[in-house]
């Protein structure tokens, strides 16, 4: 199984944390994209460095699922929406995270977000329902619920009505 996560080596993303968890789970491997050049070396962790955007698309086809953030609380968040768990989505990769998603208010959506801050057997529950994932219904689900013109079209919309 492969998972992927993409940052830029700072201390919020909690890739320890992640390594830390995913030795639990020696099926898993994991293709860390990002400047992290102080990890200890592992057979489960491939270190990728920084990639082209097209890189990561073609990484995202070879992977299960994303991980998100494990350690936003430094920031002071318990929630967010980041962009790297919105382009896990739109690859149709479920996510993996460790803080409130916004992705999981939206129903259709809420099952492809695994959240082990509040579920300990996150990560067991995602693997479970990986034979089941079909990527191409989580990409369009994501297309529908999480696009720019889903999202801001109904903005664009009332300010045309204002204005007309």
């Amino acid at each position: 199984v492969k998972a992927i996560f993409v940052g830029n080596g700072y201390p919020w993303h909690g890739v320890p944390e992640i390594l830390t968890l995913l030795q639990q789970y020696p099926q898993i491997q994991l293709l860390l994209v990002g400047h992290y050049p102080n990890l200890p070396p592992s057979d489960q962790v491939q270190v990728l460095g920084e990639l082209p955007p097209d890189q990561l698309q073609t990484l995202y086809t070879q992977c299960e699922f994303g991980i998100g953030s494990f350690r936003l609380d430094l920031i002071g968040l318990t929630q967010a929406s980041p962009l790297k768990t919105r382009e896990y989505l739109q690859a149709g990769l479920p996510i993996l995270v460790h803080y409130r998603d916004s992705a999981a208010d939206i129903p259709e959506l809420a099952p492809y977000v695994f959240n082990h801050a509040t579920d300990p057997a996150a990560l067991d529950r995602l693997l479970a329902s990986l034979p089941t994932h079909n990527r191409s219904q989580l990409q369009t689900l994501t297309q529908t619920h999480l696009s720019w013109t889903a999202q801001l079209g109904p903005v664009l919309e009332k300010i045309q009505n204002f204005y007309q």
